[in-house]
């Protein structure tokens, strides 16, 4: 009986992926895309044993790691670059590294489709390969592994030692008691330029492949036919980083009057290369009384409690 029920689930699951295939092959829509890769997913949580789910999470950490290795030796880099095979010997001479340690971080790399192997010790680059050479997904993984990880690691002590009641305040919380600090993050970061230029660079990046909130946001309807003329101030970007936002709206909507603001701490500013003479940039505290007054839009897209 149980055998029949899942040999039915797994029919019923296969022809949902075949489903949503072909509504994507046919309209290439992102959503059909969506639709697809989540069948696709259900059918390889059928398939999959409960005990290798365990095992693949519990590894999981592992890839992640391997990854930020890679970054530092320039694998993702020197394969994209050379566009063909390369031996097990040129990439770890790339860093003077022990061949058999950049073996051992490329059988996971190989295993998780993030490197290719042609043959014995000779690698070529695939996909994702190419994709951990984008300065935005680099700084993904560079700050979620090394500020957020070390944190992560530390939460569930934390939360033991806080008798799991939820963190309150800016400077209480699971950062703090990883790294033995008594600051927010937003004071710590600067002390560390190489992680600050992840966090903001993980900033501009941080939505993935998921399209911008130009896409979705019904922008013409909701907020440019409401502009009030009298208004000097259009939009101010709060916590806005380097000012990507504004520079996307700007570029969409390039003859909307009124000032765009990109408000952030003055480090953040000073990291800003956006050079719009529209864009105004001021420093400004997230926990502190909004200067600006007045009507106008506050894009609010990167705010978070740490």
């Amino acid at each position: 009986m149980a055998t029949t029920v899942f040999t039915e689930s797994i029919d019923q699951l296969q022809n949902q992926v075949t489903e949503s295939l072909g509504a994507f092959r046919s309209q290439r829509e992102e959503t059909d895309r969506v639709a697809a890769l989540k069948a696709a997913q259900k059918l390889v949580n059928a398939l999959q044993k409960p005990q290798d789910s365990v095992y693949h999470l519990a590894y999981s950490p592992t890839h992640a790691m391997c990854v930020r290795i890679a970054l530092d030796m320039d694998i993702f880099a020197t394969l994209t670059e050379r566009d063909g095979p390369v031996s097990l010997a040129d990439l770890a001479a790339v860093k003077k590294a022990s061949p058999i340690l950049v073996e051992r971080v490329l059988r996971i790399l190989v295993g998780i489709d993030y490197v290719g192997e042609c043959d014995t010790r000779v690698y070529i680059a695939t996909t994702m390969t190419r994709q951990l050479t984008d300065r935005l997904s680099i700084s993904v993984i560079k700050f979620i592994f090394d500020v957020g990880m070390p944190t992560l690691a530390k939460v569930p002590e934390f939360l033991r030692r806080q008798d799991h009641r939820n963190p309150e305040g800016a400077t209480t919380g699971p950062l703090q008691f990883a790294e033995n600090i008594d600051e927010s993050i937003w004071t710590w970061l600067p002390q560390n330029p190489e992680k600050l230029d992840s966090c903001n660079t993980f900033m501009e990046g941080d939505r993935g492949a998921r399209p911008s909130w130009l896409e979705w946001f019904p922008v013409e309807e909701r907020l440019l036919c409401d502009v009030n003329p009298d208004a000097e101030t259009l939009m101010v970007d709060v916590a806005g980083g380097r000012g990507h936002d504004l520079a996307a709206f700007l570029a969409r909507y390039p003859d909307v009057p009124g000032r765009l603001v990109l408000e952030d701490l003055p480090h953040v500013l000073e990291e800003s290369t956006i050079d719009v003479e529209r864009i105004e940039k001021q420093a400004f505290d997230l926990f502190k009384p909004q200067p600006i007054h007045g009507q106008f839009f506050p894009l609010l897209l990167h705010f978070g409690n740490y």
